[in-house]
């Protein structure tokens, strides 16, 4: 079996070979990734061939990539978010499209719902950047801790911690109603 490296060398090249190598390889994993988040084996097969149209295209950047691995992970994560934003409007990205859903609440109710989600995301936002990183990770991509550990290079425990930290800072926070 040909190393990945040799693979992208002969890619940036424009050989086809090669890349049917190289996407019989990876598509899998692209698929397992997109299916854990969401949960549609057509949806994670359309990520799929999206993400591997995207390598095809920019076949010539390939070789002055590091690390291929890393670089697939990323494609394929932005593919995902992209899909979920056109599928449906993130809370974060569109606080009001939580009021739309919901029915019965006062306009007093909506504005003090619409102040805690500022609160909560600019409390997230506020975070060092890697205990940000990991709580989106887990609690918008819904990454497991193991997976956030690897992805990072970090301890499952030290996942846990960062975790863990933000949703303190949440609970101090937010109105005692939440607690």
């Amino acid at each position: 079996m040909r190393k990945t490296g040799e693979l992208i060398t002969e890619i940036a090249k424009g050989s086809h070979r090669a890349f049917d190598k190289l996407y019989l390889r990876y598509a899998p994993v692209v698929e397992k990734f997109a299916l854990s988040i969401l949960g549609s084996r057509e949806d994670a097969a359309d990520i799929a061939q999206s993400v591997f149209m995207k390598i095809w295209e920019r076949r010539a950047l390939l070789p002055g990539i590091e690390s291929f691995e890393s670089w697939l992970f990323t494609l394929t994560r932005n593919a995902v978010l992209n899909f979920l934003k056109k599928r449906r409007p993130s809370l974060l990205d569109d606080p009001e499209s939580v009021f739309t859903a919901v029915n019965g609440h006062t306009p007093e109710e909506t504005a003090v719902l619409r102040d805690e989600i500022a609160l909560a995301r600019a409390v997230v936002e506020a975070q060092p950047d890697q205990r940000m990183r990991v709580f989106i990770m887990s609690r918008v991509l819904g990454m497991s801790h193991k997976e956030i550990a690897e992805e990072l290079g970090i301890s499952p425990k030290t996942v846990e911690n960062h975790i863990g930290r933000v949703l303190q800072e949440l609970k101090s926070r937010l109105p005692s109603r939440y607690s």
